[in-house]
């Protein structure tokens, strides 16, 4: 409350200080006009009777005016104290500060700016804090599986067969740390890149040939019927980068494609343009969902799918932007999804 005080006050100083010195700039200006007009008008001849008359008719307007710059100082400054108060809140954390538009007159734009930007924030927060949460589960529960089994191999009595099912877990386990630390570390160095370096021309159909071969253990294991139709395409660009575009988009529509389900997998050129798509039978998306998919920690319900640090969609869609190509979405809740990838072979 002492903050809001002393923000009123410097901002009502601030505004009556430029209301005088308007005031001052009219009351000069108006006299001097007032002077040269009737100096013009009476064959260049100026007395002090000419000037007492100026004063007489401009000091009650000039009063008026200061009377009405005084009202709107308060006013002025009662908006600009709300706005620089809800900015204060924002910048210390508080985004439930809401700013009533209607209320502000020619602050109208910035009170209509400054709600947006704090939807923003707190949606950012919100999913700041869903990653922070998130993350902390999925890093410590591999971890307190491989100091529980690493345990349990101390033990004098563990068999061969048991031994070797705990260390398979723990293998498993380890890989889960290594991925969690990949894809920060890559999703880091993404973020930060502006060009992409060791650029070359390569066969971007066997690329993608080689990234379904690595994901086959994923679909197999779910038994999804995977199919491609891919077109000899040459592309200049970075085979490492374009790897992990490929990796993330096909094994997201492995993960939310049930058991038994299906993918297809396409690449064909259109002119100067090179299409991909994965279109899977998976559980899809609402309206909702698909303004979100590639927000940085996002996941789609997780009550519907294996839990993660949802970064996947994000690496993807920053590679697309960093190839300066396109990523478009289509899908229907609980009929599947369609990823689509346009990049400009240049």
């Amino acid at each position: 409350m002492r903050n809001r005080i002393h923000i009123d006050r410097v901002t009502y100083k601030n505004i009556v200080r430029w209301l005088r010195f308007q005031t001052v700039f009219i009351l000069v200006s108006s006299i001097v006009s007032f002077c040269l007009v009737e100096w013009l008008i009476n064959n260049y001849k100026l007395s002090w009777d000419l000037i007492f008359r100026a004063l007489a008719l401009i000091i009650p307007m000039v009063l008026f005016i200061t009377v009405i710059n005084t009202i709107n100082a308060r006013w002025m400054a009662k908006q600009a104290t709300d706005l620089a108060d809800g900015l204060a809140k924002a910048a210390s954390g508080d985004y439930h500060a809401k700013l009533d538009p209607s209320k502000s007159s020619i602050f109208a734009v910035a009170y209509n700016n400054f709600n947006k930007l704090e939807e923003e924030l707190k949606k950012a927060n919100t999913l700041q804090d869903e990653f922070v949460n998130n993350y902390s589960h999925e890093f410590k529960t591999p971890i307190t599986s491989i100091k529980g089994f690493a345990e349990l191999l101390l033990e004098d009595d563990v068999d061969k067969k048991n031994r070797d099912k705990y260390l398979k877990i723990i293998v498993e386990e380890s890989e889960k740390l290594t991925y969690l630390a990949n894809s920060s570390i890559l999703l880091t160095k993404l973020n930060s890149q502006g060009i992409i370096p060791n650029k070359n021309k390569y066969l971007l159909d066997e690329q993608i040939r080689r990234c379904i071969i690595v994901l086959e253990p994923e679909y197999s294991k779910k038994k999804i019927d995977l199919s491609c139709n891919l077109e000899e395409v040459e592309y200049f660009g970075s085979e490492e980068i374009m790897e992990h575009l490929w990796i993330n988009l096909i094994n997201n529509a492995i993960k939310y494609t049930p058991d038994g389900g299906n993918i297809s997998v396409n690449l064909r050129v259109y002119q100067e343009t090179i299409i991909f798509s994965v279109i899977d039978s998976g559980i899809g998306m609402t309206e909702e969902e698909l303004k979100l998919i590639f927000n940085k920690f996002y996941q789609v319900d997780k009550s519907k799918t294996a839990r993660g640090l949802g970064l996947g969609l994000t690496i993807a869609n920053r590679i697309v932007q960093l190839v300066e190509g396109k990523i478009k979405v289509e899908s229907e809740l609980n009929k599947g999804s369609t990823f689509t990838v346009i990049l400009y072979r240049g």
